[in-house]
């Protein structure tokens, strides 16, 4: 059996089971796991873009340092990918990881694109808003765009995302206060 064979049964496992501490661990015992994982976002037959994506959040969050030399490869996926689960889970993922300047202007867009698309869900917008916090900083004229976005959604987003958008802003507001 292949190194990835067996990383999609472990993911089969996983989907079955859920014991995320458990399978958070097994992935980063074999040095091809995380890199399996990664790939197996970019397919599109379920379950294995959803639960790979899954499991690296589990892993971002409870191994961080063993996903620490794959963030650049996480931040390609995500901007590749077009599963929303997927896109949810690196999000979630990213989030548990340093900020880093990496494609930083493709994440800019792709993240403002998230929050205009209507079809994307409450979590992803919520992620996309958070990843957006580091990367507008340096730039007022983006931080003014962000907060234009915000206020205009406001009116038509859930409640869930109403909070996240009240935080967001008012981390630009101290941002915009410093200057």
């Amino acid at each position: 059996m292949s190194s990835m064979e067996k990383t999609k049964e472990m993911l089969l496992e996983f989907k079955d089971n859920r014991d995320y501490k458990s399978f958070s661990m097994r992935a980063t015992q074999d040095s091809e796991t995380i890199p399996e994982l990664i790939s197996l976002c970019y397919t599109i037959k379920y379950p294995f873009p959803q639960y790979s994506s899954w499991l690296l959040s589990h892993v971002a969050e409870n191994h961080r340092e063993q996903l620490l030399p794959f963030q650049s490869d996480l931040i390609d996926v995500f901007l590749k990918c077009s599963d929303h689960s997927a896109q949810r889970n690196l999000g979630n993922a990213l989030l548990k990881l340093p900020e880093t300047d990496y494609k930083s202007g493709e994440m800019l867009e792709r993240l403002f694109d998230f929050l205009l698309d209507s079809e994307a869900k409450v979590a992803l917008k919520a992620y996309a808003m958070y990843l957006l916090i580091p990367l507008v900083k340096p730039h007022p004229e983006l931080i003014r765009e962000l907060k234009l976005v915000l206020n205009k959604r406001i009116e038509i987003e859930s409640r869930a995302n109403a909070g996240a958008m009240k935080k967001v802003e008012k981390a630009l507001n101290t941002f915009s206060a410093s200057r």
